[in-house]
Order: C-alpha cells, then sequence, then structure tokens
C-alpha cells in the first residue's frame, strides 16, 4: 500500500511549491491598462505540471475516472495508467487525505531545443491517508519521499504530461538533492 501512496503523492500531494516562476511581464500605454505577460517555455511547463498536479489532488480525494478535464491535459499511455487508478479508487470507495506535510519542489526544468518536449526533476513528499470513504477508516498512511521525473510533450499548442517515474524513494522526509 505504500507503493500506492508514494504513487500519488508523485503527481498529488498538495504544498508549497518553491520553483521561480520565470516570467517577463509587458505593460501597454498606462490609459489601456491593459498587461500582457509571456512566460518562459520553462514557465509554461512548469504552469502545466501545477495544473495537472492540482487536479490530481482533487481526483485523489474524489475519484472520477471519466472526469473530462484528464484528457485535456494527459496524453496517453498516462491517461489510461491514472483513470485505471481512479477506477480502482472509486470501485474500493477509497479517498486520499491529503496532509500537512505534503509538499512539492521543482528542482529543475529542461525544455529540448526543439521546444516540444520538457523534463521536470521534482521532488515530493507524500504525507497522505488512504481512508474508506463511508466509515473514515484509515487504510493506510505514512510519510515518504520521492524525487521524480515527469515528461511533458506539446500537443496542439498545449503542454500535456506523458509520463511520470519514481528515480528513489524513501520512507520519512528527505531532502532530494
Amino acid at each position: 500500500m505504500r507503493t500506492a501512496l508514494a504513487a500519488l503523492a508523485l503527481a498529488s500531494c498538495g504544498g508549497e511549491d518553491s520553483s521561480d516562476a520565470r516570467e517577463t511581464t509587458t505593460t501597454t500605454a498606462a490609459s489601456s491598462w491593459s498587461t500582457s505577460t509571456t512566460l518562459s517555455p520553462e514557465a509554461e511547463v512548469e504552469a502545466a505540471y501545477h495544473e495537472v498536479e492540482a487536479l490530481l489532488a482533487e481526483l485523489g480525494q474524489y475519484p472520477d475516472p471519466d472526469d473530462p478535464r484528464l484528457p485535456t491535459l494527459v496524453l496517453e499511455p498516462e491517461l489510461s495508467e491514472i483513470r485505471e487508478s481512479l477506477a480502482q479508487a472509486a470501485a474500493a470507495n477509497h479517498t486520499y487525505e491529503l496532509g500537512e506535510e505534503s509538499s512539492h519542489r521543482i528542482v529543475s526544468t529542461s525544455v529540448a531545443p526543439s521546444g516540444d518536449t520538457a523534463i521536470l526533476i521534482v521532488c515530493t513528499v507524500g504525507a497522505d491517508r488512504l481512508v474508506d470513504r463511508d466509515t473514515g477508516t484509515v487504510i493506510a498512511e505514512g510519510v515518504a519521499t520521492i524525487k521524480g521525473e515527469v515528461s511533458y510533450r506539446r500537443h496542439e499548442g498545449r503542454w500535456m504530461l506523458e509520463d511520470r517515474r519514481v528515480l528513489e524513494s524513501w520512507d520519512g522526509i528527505v531532502e532530494c538533492a
């Protein structure tokens, strides 16, 4: 069960992110009061990561494998893997409760020279609990740290999650190097 918690932690823990927002802002004439913001490719990928992470955190609490937002953010075969995990949680009437110690940090972001693929290295502390939705019984809990690699691909003009994999994992809270 710790593996399930660790896998969920890679993509769906809450908490603060300490990555730097890499953006530039251009403001038009003061009389129009409009602002246009252009993000660097790295910041765009990081924004996509945060969007997926927030959705997966929500779906961990309220599992819905048919959520219409999933295919707009996740590519196959990762989409099918996430849906299967959510279907299993829904069928078992399980939900994840996000722990206070849960956090994530983007360690690095690399965009390929082609501009079509990107890799994020993330450090995630998952302190979540797997709970029976009806009874409130805690099925599994623990704290684990995961260093993971998250791949994104630009698809139809949007950065989409392509793959996630665990590089290293530890019991407890550990600083990823």
